[in-house]
């Protein structure tokens, strides 16, 4: 569930390439690296170096997250389970 809250912080997302990393996170959203020390140092730096490429992955994790997990996004989910089965 902490995935979610940092999608949804503006902070940009470090991450291992893991299975249930990549079951919600991309290259697009985080920054992915193999859970080796060497590569997930890699991606720390990545992500610290190029403070604008920081800020639109992060931004593309809010939208992410907006269009996917939101609180909104829920409510629909929830509306559209309703209205099959009621």
């Amino acid at each position: 569930l902490k995935i979610y809250e940092i999608l949804a912080s503006n902070i940009p997302l470090v991450a291992t390439r893991i299975e249930s990393h990549t079951q919600v996170l991309s290259d697009d959203i985080s920054f992915l690296a193999r859970p080796e020390p060497r590569e997930l140092a890699r991606a720390i730096g990545s992500a610290l170096d190029d403070p604008d490429q920081s800020r639109e992955v992060a931004k593309a994790a809010r939208s992410f997250y907006d269009e996917h997990y939101s609180r909104a996004a829920y409510e629909q989910k929830i509306a559209a389970l309703l209205e099959v089965v009621g």
